[in-house]
């Protein structure tokens, strides 16, 4: 009998942390999970050690002011490989903490296997380094990372994007048929995704408004909907909304059935930007900087562009806009060539069906399971079934 030790910081890791364990436990019924995680891992089955994914935070400020929980979630980690030894421990997303929690692994002689791995080929190349010291095995979500890690000396291997297979399953109920129609039946229904964090939402989203505000001029009756799962990050919404007001804006509670029916989104880079393209959505990306951290970027970024889009395709499909400026025309004047019926539009649309066709593909959760169940099985952990 095989224990693993899984563990995702947020919300969104865990989806797919949770659609790998149910993978798993279809093909070996007798493996044992514990988890680092929250309700979703719980809810698949996972024993949860600690609820990690209430305490996800982004930036030096955010990790200080939380500096005690890190402290405590570190000691309870190494506790569990002290007492409850795993077999294998399996990290996702979240390289702040768990590049610490390998660490701590490789000092008690547990193996790790990281899915979702940091962007450490666009940032900071020296981190890298520290990485593979402390990482045995690489499941990568984006083609051309099977390689960069398998150069660092890590035993990488390309599953997919796990992101496709919550799409490919996904089914939608009454609401979100509803909602989709009235996005759809809007005139036009345009998506904004200022970010999934509180910090993140209160760094974008008025930038995003006052863009929104230059295309309602050109379409007077356009609706933004705006969706938010989170109630730090809806609060945060309405306290922006408030201070810079915007007609025409809807808050929902879904993402997809928006996606399913926007004729565009104005978005953050990040994962979301490869499940806007999943759509078929044309998009713009924005992600506001301050002058110091475009300052760094300007001296540590490795690649030419931040989405997931662009680097997948390795050309840019959607303008990028990563700036401590706030070139509002500019930023609107590229969203209103994809939203009406342009050629550029026709393009986007064109494009993000062409170049991305083999990145959407579902299978990434099986796949990935298949490759755990291979390492326990090279290490005596687990029979093979």
């Amino acid at each position: 009998m095989a224990r693993i030790l899984i563990s995702a910081g947020e919300v969104s890791g865990e989806h797919h942390a949770a659609r790998l364990l149910a993978a798993l436990r279809r093909r070996d019924p007798s493996l044992v999970f514990d988890a680092f995680g929250g309700r979703h891992l719980e809810a698949a089955g996972a024993r949860l050690l600690f609820p990690l994914s209430d305490f996800a935070v982004m930036g030096f400020k955010a990790v200080f002011e939380h500096i005690g929980t890190f402290v405590k979630v570190l000691a309870r980690f190494d506790r569990t490989l002290r007492e409850d030894r795993p077999d294998l421990v399996v990290l996702l997303d979240y390289p702040g903490l768990h590049v610490r929690f390998a660490r701590l692994c490789r000092r008690r002689g547990v193996p790790v296997l990281y899915y979702v791995c940091p962007q450490l080929w666009a940032w900071a190349p020296w981190r890298a380094r520290r990485f593979a010291r402390v990482v045995d095995h690489a499941l990568t979500i984006l083609p051309f990372e099977e390689e960069y890690f398998r150069r660092l000396g890590i035993d990488a291997r390309y599953v997919g994007h796990p992101a496709a297979d919550e799409l490919a399953a996904e089914t939608a109920g009454e609401d979100d048929a509803a909602l989709e129609e009235e996005v759809r039946d809007a005139t036009p229904g345009l998506a904004l995704l200022p970010g999934s964090r509180p910090q993140e939402v209160r760094t974008n989203l008025p930038l995003m408004v006052e863009v929104a505000r230059r295309i309602r001029e050109e379409h007077p009756t356009a609706t933004f909907f705006l969706p938010q799962l989170r109630d730090d990050t809806a609060a945060v919404c309405r306290e922006v909304l408030e201070a810079h007001p915007l007609d025409g804006v809807r808050f929902v509670r879904a993402v997809r059935p928006v996606l399913r029916g926007a004729r565009f989104a104005l978005v953050v880079s990040g994962t979301v930007t490869f499940e806007v393209a999943c759509h078929g959505v044309p998009m713009v990306v924005v992600y506001r900087l301050t002058r110091f951290q475009r300052f760094l970027a300007d001296r540590i970024l490795t690649v030419p562009w931040i989405s997931q889009v662009n680097l997948i395709a390795g050309r840019e499909l959607v303008p990028e806009f990563v700036t401590p400026d706030e070139p509002v025309e500019e930023i609107a004047a590229a969203c209103l060539e994809r939203i009406g019926e342009t050629e550029t539009r026709r393009e986007c649309v064109k494009a993000l069906g062409e170049d991305l066709r083999h990145a959407f593909s579902p299978g990434a959760s099986e796949r990935a399971a298949d490759a755990v169940l291979a390492l326990l099985r090279a290490s005596g952990a687990a029979s093979a079934r």
